[in-house]
């Protein structure tokens, strides 16, 4: 499940792999949260704050994020369980969805997505690579 702000700014680039992220969105539930809380929308950028309120607004204790401020807030204001990606991809590999992660983790960075080097590291660290 995402949020149509999500959509947008995932949309809104016109980046190398826009119709892998049209394919992929086609295949997710695209929800509208209520508005904001007043905190989400001065703190955050629009897609994260709607990401939480969908998440408060449908009674879910869980979101995918990862930017750092957003993750923050997320868990100590409104006490949801937050991942981000490397974890989503280290679980996939656990489960036997992915053999390695470095080539996915690699193939993001190089299409623009920022994975810092100390998260890098420490992903493929966890994942024995």
């Amino acid at each position: 499940m995402t949020t149509q702000a999500v959509v947008a700014e995932l949309t809104a680039k016109d980046a190398g792999d826009a119709a892998e992220i049209r394919q992929t969105l086609a295949h997710v539930e695209i929800v509208e949260s209520s508005t904001p809380d007043p905190l989400l929308v001065t703190e955050l950028d629009a897609g994260e704050a709607s990401i939480i309120q969908a998440a408060r607004d449908h009674g879910i204790t869980g979101v995918l994020i990862d930017e750092r401020r957003a993750r923050r807030i997320a868990a100590e204001a409104y006490h949801l369980e937050v991942r981000g990606t490397c974890a989503v991809f280290l679980r996939a590999k656990r489960e036997g969805l992915l053999p390695s992660i470095r080539p996915v983790l690699e193939n993001l960075v190089t299409k623009g997505y920022f994975i810092g080097p100390q998260l890098m590291t420490e992903c493929l660290r966890q994942a024995g690579e």
